[in-house]
């Protein structure tokens, strides 16, 4: 059983940022399964965003307390050597004071029997020579008791140390009050006179607490527990909207229109009036890349409605709110082009190829347009899959051959469904129907010729017969 001493404490705004911290983790690794899955559209989660946060601080909350406990630390010793792996509420443990005194100036003779201890780590107070501030705010324990006494060498004009005094552990000094932290370093000096104390850490104990410091951090830390709040409302907010905007497309293709559009009612109400007290809320959907999604969302699911002016008008936004993200024109592009627009596809493919020159896909949605247009030109698509790949020889592929040998330079396009449908089907399906059609007329015409010719040799034969009458 531990000795009776005093339990030193984090600071309360130390305490409420790494709660709100873990429980962002927790709460985006529960945004992750829902966004990943439908199980849940059967469930309104506007009303459980805030149960959610609130979910995520009390599980935080607990992970924490467990991860600084006892057990905690055992748990994790393989990798911080019986410190906990976080400091959250618990600081320093310190024993109560040792009433035996100094029976001699050298240090070998302190009687002292007290002790500190942080998580499961242990240290007596006469064991630490040397306590270092360091720039990122740890104190670094050190003892003499294992590497023995110090070996100072002069090099050029520097005095080092060539045999450091050994590293203890480390202990993070601003998580606790500055009251606190000076406490801690007096009865450390008060137990053990002769530790030594580096120049940053004395001029951290020499600090005056500035009034009103306390309430400042406590505010700022309050604030982030409401932000933290709005944050899971606006969250499953914005899963509402892709979730009303996916049955409404879903519905649209299936035929059901009615359907179709009540889904599509809630998700642009959702989409255009969000909660006006929820401050995120507003921030994220009308954040560019955010709304972007959502406004290629609508579009799908516009024009599986039907309505594809309003669709191609919420394209346009899209493009706006994500000039540099070709893929969007590419999107934009086949629209256009099943819309009958092929000038205008053609256009937005041209975009797509400058923002990213080094890709294929966009450069092949070219080619397809060129070889598959109501005026097609396959000597102007071949002339550009020409100048396209003397393009990827001089950025990517390089000269011939290639060193090291087993190395070939590549392209790593990645190809959606709606890419490869829209090239493939222009680029074979598209000439071998237009193959198949020529053939069938090719056919129609020998067929015709045929008729042709069999109605004129009845006509031959029967005036061969009327002159014989004669």
């Amino acid at each position: 059983m531990d000795k009776p001493g005093k339990q030193f404490y984090t600071n309360l705004s130390h305490q409420l940022f790494v709660l709100i911290s873990f429980a962002f983790i927790i709460f985006e690794f529960l945004f992750l399964i829902l966004y990943s899955s439908n199980f849940w559209f059967a469930v309104d989660l506007l009303p459980w965003g805030i149960p959610a946060a609130l979910f995520a601080l009390v599980t935080a909350h607990f992970s924490l307390m467990w991860a600084e406990s006892r057990f905690g630390c055992e748990f994790f010793r393989p990798f911080y050597k019986g410190e906990p792996p976080i400091s959250y509420r618990k600081w320093i443990f310190v024993s109560a004071e040792d009433e035996a005194a100094a029976v001699a100036q050298d240090v070998s003779n302190y009687a002292s029997t007290g002790f500190f201890r942080y998580g499961t780590k242990q240290v007596l107070w006469q064991a630490v020579d040397q306590l270092d501030l360091t720039f990122w705010g740890n104190l670094l324990v050190k003892t003499r008791s294992i590497s023995g006494p110090s070996q100072i060498e002069q090099k050029g004009k520097e005095t080092i140390d060539s045999n450091p005094p050994y590293l203890v552990g480390r202990i993070p000094l601003g998580v606790a009050s500055l009251a606190d932290q000076k406490e801690f370093i007096a009865a450390l000096q008060e137990q053990n006179p002769y530790c030594t104390l580096n120049a940053r850490l004395l001029k951290q104990i020499d600090k005056k607490d500035v009034p009103g410091t306390k309430a400042v951090l406590l505010s700022v830390t309050i604030f982030f527990v409401f932000f933290f709040l709005d944050v899971g409302f606006s969250t499953f907010s914005y899963l509402e909207i892709l979730k009303h905007f996916y049955l409404a497309e879903q519905s649209a293709r299936s035929g059901n229109q009615t359907e179709a559009a009540k889904e599509f009612a809630i998700a642009e109400h959702l989409f255009k009036e969000p909660f006006i007290l929820s401050w995120v809320s507003r921030k994220l959907i009308q954040s560019d890349g955010t709304k972007s999604s959502i406004m290629q969302m609508r579009a799908d699911t516009l024009w599986q409605m039907g309505k594809k002016d309003e669709a191609l008008a919420s394209m346009e936004e899209a493009l706006k709110l994500s000039p540099k993200n070709f893929r969007v024109d590419l999107k934009y592009a086949r629209m256009l082009a099943e819309d009958g627009k092929e000038k205008e596809a053609l256009d937005a493919i041209t975009n797509a190829v400058s923002k990213n020159r080094e890709a294929l896909v966009p450069r092949l949605y070219n080619v397809a347009m060129l070889d598959t247009k109501s005026k097609p030109s396959v000597a102007m698509a071949a002339k550009y899959l020409d100048l396209s790949l003397q393009e990827f020889d001089d950025n990517v592929f390089g000269p011939e051959p290639n060193w090291p040998p087993d190395v070939s330079p590549f392209l790593s396009d990645v190809w959606h469904r709606d890419d490869v449908t829209f090239v493939f089907d222009r680029l074979v399906k598209a000439r071998l129907n237009s193959e198949t059609d020529a053939d069938s007329q090719s056919e129609d015409r020998k067929e015709t010729g045929k008729k042709d010719a069999g109605t004129k040799k009845s006509g031959t034969k029967k005036n061969q017969k009327f002159k014989s009458k004669k």
